[in-house]
Order: structure tokens, then C-alpha cells, then sequence
């Protein structure tokens, strides 16, 4: 098999649907499996506006690490970061099972949040990938 064959069907494996039943809905929902492409916009959404950066030398002070903590600390916006989670949520919902924006927001955050796991799951998508997966599994 060459190189090109390889690919073809490595990049026909992106298209795979799985139907998926969930609480609260009368009918399986038809859920793609994501690619590494939309896997990179999940990823730059979930880290949208966030600036706050730690860097931390070798040779700092203990003093200057906590000054730095601190200053990292105050940067944070809680409220961006969970509109961020929602966004990517969203997204993710959007490329897989094409549920828009509007559809989402109607949506029980609990029902969100299964779907977007199932997502994550038959995408192969780790808490490596993307940050946000180890809060959804961890709760």
C-alpha cells in the first residue's frame, strides 16, 4: 500500500458517524468523529482571550515566584474562562453533530456536556489535547 493509499484512508476514518443514544432525547444523535483541523480550532477557542502566562526562571528568588503566581493569579477572568469552555463546547457540537449556536444554548447543560464527552471520546480526543476534558472528567 503506498503513502497516498495510507492517507486516503487514514483521512476517510474522519468522516466515520457513530449514532449515540442520550437521556432526554427520543431519537440516537449522529455524531462525526473529528479531525486534527477542527481539533486546532477547539483548541485556540478554549484558550481564547486568555493572556496570562507564568514563566518561571531557574534561579528566582522564592519572593520573585510568588510575586509572579500572584501577578498570573490576578490576570485570570473566571467568567472568560468558563465562556471560553461554552464556546468550545458549542463548536465542538457544531462540527460534529451540526447543532448550532442557537440550538446549544437551548440545550440542558447536562445533555452539553454528555454529548461533547461522547464527541471527545470517539474522536479519541484526551485530556492532553484539550484542557478543558479533564475538567468534564474530573467532576
Amino acid at each position: 500500500m503506498d503513502n497516498e493509499s495510507i492517507l486516503s484512508e487514514i483521512i476517510s476514518g474522519t468522516n466515520t458517524v457513530e449514532k449515540v443514544e442520550f437521556e432526554g432525547l427520543s431519537k440516537p444523535l449522529t455524531l462525526r468523529v473529528l479531525n486534527n483541523g477542527e481539533l486546532l480550532e477547539l483548541k485556540k477557542m478554549e484558550r481564547g482571550s486568555q493572556k496570562s502566562q507564568l514563566t518561571i526562571k531557574r534561579n528566582m528568588k522564592r519572593q520573585d515566584v510568588k510575586d509572579k503566581v500572584e501577578e498570573a493569579m490576578q490576570e485570570i477572568d473566571p467568567a472568560q474562562i468558563q465562556e471560553n469552555i461554552e464556546n468550545t463546547k458549542a463548536l465542538a457540537l457544531e462540527l460534529s453533530a451540526d447543532i448550532t449556536r442557537p440550538i446549544y444554548d437551548q440545550l440542558k447543560p447536562g445533555l452539553t456536556t454528555a454529548i461533547f464527552d461522547k464527541i471527545m471520546e470517539i474522536s479519541q480526543i484526551t485530556s492532553d489535547d484539550l484542557d478543558l476534558i479533564k475538567d468534564f472528567r474530573e467532576n
